[in-house]
């Protein structure tokens, strides 16, 4: 049920339970008041205990991000609390269950989904450097390990092609592996500007499974307040 249908039945309720009140006298009225201060106790403890929940283990417990590029699995990593991305080499089980967000999550603590628009943009690191153009191309393609290949003979020199090859090789062992790699250095910036996350869960380019009622709450949140129920590392 969307956080928008709860709302709305959240709101039913009150209301009956409002006219109710003007109705009953007496007991009944005290009940039915007890009632109320109950279940709006019991909804706060719920939100409450989620957003406790997240803020001991959002950070600190592993957690699987995958790139999304209309609807196809391009790049995986996992992120825990050494901060430090860990690409998948081989996304043939990932992709295999993709979108089924609870079959590829193996015991991580949530799944998050990166639509490219989240990730899009050119990448500048000691070595490499692409537009963002190249990198969707790169990503889409079946050898994306090639765009390395390529910079590096341009880089260097053609006659080195097989050493520059068997370096690809050795630094990415598969083309998933450079996928990853790729969509983990893209993936850097966003996550350091939890804003950015936080208005992709609002658009529905960022999607967070379990999906627990505080991520519901963050989507209707204005913008810069959704860093009070989650607040950065």
């Amino acid at each position: 049920m969307s956080l928008l249908l709860w709302a709305i039945v959240v709101i039913v309720i009150i209301v009956v339970f409002g006219l109710l009140l003007r109705l009953l006298e007496g007991v009944a009225k005290i009940v039915l008041t007890v009632v109320l201060v109950g279940l709006v106790l019991a909804v706060g403890a719920w939100i409450l205990v989620d957003i406790n929940d997240l803020r001991q283990h959002f950070y600190q417990d592993d957690k699987l991000f995958l790139l999304d590029i209309n609807g196809e699995l391009e790049g995986a990593f996992v992120l825990g609390g050494d901060a430090v991305p860990k690409p998948i080499a081989d996304l043939g089980g990932l992709r295999s269950a993709y979108p089924d967000l609870a079959a590829v999550q193996d015991g991580n603590y949530k799944v998050i989904v990166l639509e490219w628009p989240v990730v899009a943009g050119a990448l500048d690191v000691p070595g490499f450097s692409a537009t963002e153009k190249e990198l969707h191309a790169a990503l889409r393609s079946r050898n994306p390990k090639q765009l390395f290949i390529d910079k590096m003979v341009a880089r260097f020199d053609a006659r080195m092609l097989g050493q520059i090859t068997a370096e690809a090789d050795r630094l990415y062992p598969t083309d998933d592996a450079f996928a990853s790699t790729i969509f983990a250095l893209l993936a850097g910036e966003p996550l350091r500007t939890p804003d950015v996350i936080f208005a992709g869960l609002s658009q529905g380019t960022v999607r967070v499974h379990p999906e627990t009622v505080t991520f519901k709450i963050m989507k209707v949140l204005p913008e810069g307040m959704s860093s009070v129920l989650l607040p950065s590392a």
